[in-house]
């Protein structure tokens, strides 16, 4: 019996510092939004949950939660069919990804250094905010302007009369200079354009294309994390 009470012991260590990190998502829109995530390594809690406005949740996540992406997905019914970023018919996206033309809030834990960065490589729906708890890392995310309502014509998703989603030039065209690949692939053949220059202008902490690591990626010594909606 002490054997097997050992065992359970080591167990549970084993799984309490493995999900040793905690990040606190908290929904700050006016209307619900239904969170997804998902790592290369783990996908905690099946990747998926809804917040009303104003709630919020704690997320355990591994302390080495690798390739991690969130996002939110709004305008949901019954049935799970989504305004913005549907992943499956359900509340929890159990690793499917979700569409394009979405805010990305994006992770590599280490046990060493943290990375963080919010996306708008594939486009923008809500803003998303993380905060580290760690006062020396900076915020990133913050949007000004109206990000929606000022989307260039031909990038704009809209659905019931108003603009829901505004597409990255990748998204939208995907071709080679867009989307940074093939010729393309490097930041003298990819450099800034002028939709990229949209996204930086509102969101200037934000990544606009895919060669913005110097103004958009992010470093921080282990900590927890926020990430808010709106």
């Amino acid at each position: 019996m002490a054997n097997v009470r050992k065992i359970l012991v080591a167990i549970y260590l084993i799984v309490t510092i493995a999900m040793a990190r905690q990040i606190k998502l908290k929904n700050n829109c006016q209307f619900p939004v239904w969170p997804g995530w998902f790592g290369r390594n783990d996908i905690p809690n099946g990747g998926g949950i809804k917040l009303d406005p104003g709630q919020g949740y704690d997320l355990n996540v591994r302390d080495d939660w690798d390739s991690a992406r969130m996002w939110a997905r709004t305008g949901c019914d019954d049935s799970f069919n989504c305004e913005t970023v549907g992943c499956g018919n359900e509340e929890k996206c159990n690793g499917r990804t979700g569409e394009s033309g979405v805010t990305l809030a994006e992770f590599t834990l280490g046990r060493d250094i943290d990375h963080y960065d919010v996306s708008l490589v594939d486009g923008f729906n809500i803003q998303v905010i993380i905060r580290p708890n760690d006062q020396g890392c900076p915020t990133m995310g913050e949007c000004n302007g109206d990000v929606l309502g000022q989307c260039p014509g031909d990038l704009k998703i809209e659905k019931n009369g108003k603009t829901v989603q505004c597409n990255s030039a990748c998204t939208k065209y995907n071709t080679d200079e867009t989307c940074c690949r093939n010729g393309h692939n490097t930041l003298e053949t990819c450099p800034p354009t002028d939709k990229t220059k949209f996204f930086k202008e509102h969101c200037p902490t934000s990544y606009a294309y895919a060669y913005d690591d110097k103004a958009a990626l992010k470093t921080c010594k282990p900590t927890d994390y926020s990430v808010s909606f709106c």
